[in-house]
């Protein structure tokens, strides 16, 4: 299809033919139009690859706060297994002492002439001892597993223990607050 055309003078009587204004608003409508959907094109483009990378970027901080949570837990984890071996030393150790306190106490007795009385404490002393040494064998994760499963078998005697336990506490503190200790 041709285009009209019409003649301009350019000077010294030469003329140059141009495209008539329908059609000069035909091209630069066009035109625009195909530059407003390569426009379009490029931004959906740039719109999907975004939305990729975003994606990219989201799963990579999930794996990242996961793998921190994990390393956070497994750190608290091992400070607690690090404070219940701790705890089981110095139980063991004070559960020793009293054992070899009740031994000397048991030869004491004797040496008074409480033979009976002896044979009881120095049984005390043998299972104070045995008792060290199941503290010894005992396993911190075993026994916060065995712990909670009692504690979910016997739910009411937790609540009894705990409550002889309060009690005990508390009557210990009051005794020592009408009896404080004084430095000699």
């Amino acid at each position: 299809m041709q285009k009209p055309h019409r003649n301009e003078t350019i000077g010294q009587g030469a003329t140059t033919a141009t495209p008539s204004g329908d059609a000069t608003e035909r091209t630069i409508r066009d035109t625009v139009q195909d530059k407003m959907e390569k426009a379009g094109r490029v931004a959906s483009d740039a719109r999907d690859t975004l939305s990729g990378a975003a994606s990219d970027l989201g799963s990579s901080v999930a794996k990242h706060a996961e793998k921190a949570g994990e390393d956070v837990l497994n750190r608290a984890m091992d400070g607690a297994r690090a404070t219940a071996e701790q705890g089981k030393n110095r139980t063991q150790e004070m559960v020793y002492s009293i054992s070899r306190a009740l031994e000397a106490g048991s030869k004491s007795l004797e040496e008074d002439g409480m033979s009976g009385t002896a044979g009881y404490v120095r049984a005390a002393g043998k299972g104070l001892e045995n008792a060290a040494s199941e503290v010894d064998g005992l396993d911190p994760d075993n026994l916060t597993h065995r712990l909670e499963t009692f504690v979910r078998e016997r739910p009411v005697v937790t609540v009894g223990i705990l409550a002889f336990a309060g009690f005990a506490l508390a009557s210990t503190l009051k005794s020592a607050r009408r009896h404080p200790v004084r430095d000699s």
